[in-house]
């Protein structure tokens, strides 16, 4: 029997001596391998940790041998987060993803598995974060941009269904005119939507849901929902000191009438066009047409919206870009629903201005463009988001995202495995 010069090697297979000069190497991947996956890697032994990644461990005879285990992980089409030794004594060949860089003198290790998993690109690669999925219908092999696309219209149907109906029942039965059953019906809808996601996955992709962690929610959420507000007041801010908008303190009402409509629009949109679009059709084609065409359909769903422009459109296509950039950056969808949610919630019902061509209803401050303006300056009916000024801020913003997700690990496109 021959061996391939991919396949990893049982280091008892070579002996006695081979084994006692063995290094114990510790290999980090992103999502949760099921347990079959350590023989196939050469009988290494596999953890999976409560941070949604996976750590397999064993004895490595040489960099061949390496090499070959690497090989293997990228076959299983997971993304590679690190190598260590383990050994005392030893030079530590630490390859972590860590936004500060390659450290230490595990930089050769790095390129070395970089060239194993990636030939010809270099250092810097797309975010290990994201778990993209490399089991049950979307396993390595044959018809896996198939495979993809037809899972992503079933999540994309079941999603809409369980968002659909609990809205739809709420608005037949609560009453209209009450912002606190209309924004409870709205978060209903929302979980069951992200429910019905968490579900799916689970048992389609047979995978722990690390984009709906509940742990890091809270924080991710904050943190969004805090740079939301900040761009969004950075944008009016440089309008009104331009001369183009007049911002009053005289608010139409309550804006907490704005709330269930900025959730659901944030909650959806991110679950639909980061999750399944950008997510699927990097796991099929990898990352850099996934950004494109995630960000083109973000553009595409408000062309429709009243007071559309091109212009609204590449400032839109440019925040899609901004959101997978958070998406990739941590791995979660709690991220940009938060920047999504403040965003809205800050230009509708904090600002008073109109929303991608939309009213909130009440607000605080009222913002009113200034007439005769050009409406590529203001944004005219479609609001200060179809403006020149948004689309240099959020094409600033989107351009530092993506550069941050673009961290230094050893493996950035998903591979696809020929059978014989």
């Amino acid at each position: 029997m021959t061996r391939s010069a991919n396949t990893p090697v049982n280091p008892e297979e070579a002996g006695p001596a081979a084994s006692s000069a063995a290094s114990t190497y510790e290999i980090l991947v992103a999502g949760h391998l099921d347990d079959h996956w350590a023989a196939t890697l050469g009988d290494l032994t596999l953890v999976r940790l409560d941070d949604g990644t996976t750590s397999l461990t064993g004895p490595v005879l040489d960099q061949a041998h390496l090499h070959g285990v690497l090989a293997g992980v990228r076959d299983v089409g997971v993304p590679l987060l690190g190598v260590r030794t383990l050994d005392p004594g030893k030079a530590e060949a630490s390859v972590t993803a860590s936004r500060r860089g390659v450290r230490g003198s595990g930089a050769a290790v790095l390129v070395a598995a970089q060239q194993v998993l990636h030939p010809g690109e270099g250092v810097r690669a797309w975010g290990g974060a994201v778990q993209l999925g490399a089991e049950r219908v979307l396993h390595p092999g044959r018809w896996l941009w198939l495979r993809a696309m037809a899972w992503l219209l079933l999540l994309f149907f079941v999603t809409g269904l369980a968002f659909g109906l609990p809205l739809q029942w709420a608005a037949d039965h609560l009453p209209a005119d009450d912002a606190g059953w209309r924004l409870l019906g709205t978060l209903v809808a929302c979980a069951s939507a992200l429910a019905a996601y968490s579900l799916a996955v689970r048992f389609g992709e047979g995978r722990a849901v690390c984009e709906l962690a509940p742990r890091p929610a809270i924080g991710d959420l904050a943190v969004g929902v805090l740079l939301g507000l900040v761009i969004m007041t950075a944008l009016m801010a440089a309008l009104a000191a331009a001369g183009l908008y007049d911002i009053s303190s005289s608010g139409t009402g309550s804006a907490w009438t704005g709330l269930s409509l900025a959730m659901q629009a944030a909650v959806t949109e991110e679950l639909w066009t980061r999750a399944l679009v950008f997510r699927l059709l990097w796991r099929a084609v990898g990352p850099l047409p996934a950004l494109l065409v995630s960000a083109l359909a973000f553009a595409a769903l408000h062309l429709s919206n009243p007071g559309a422009t091109l212009l609204s459109a590449a400032t839109v296509a440019a925040a899609g870009l901004m959101f997978c950039g958070l998406y990739a950056l941590t791995g979660r969808l709690w991220l940009p629903i938060g920047v999504h949610f403040a965003w809205n919630l800050a230009q509708g019902s904090l600002f008073g201005a109109t929303v991608s061509g939309g009213d909130l209803g009440g607000s605080v401050l009222v913002s009113t463009a200034r007439a005769g303006v050009p409406g590529w300056l203001t944004g005219a009916s479609f609001g200060p988001e179809a403006s020149i000024f948004a689309l240099v801020l959020i094409g600033l913003v989107a351009a530092l995202t993506i550069r941050a997700a673009r961290r230094p690990i050893a493996y950035v496109k998903e591979q696809r495995v020929r059978h014989a």
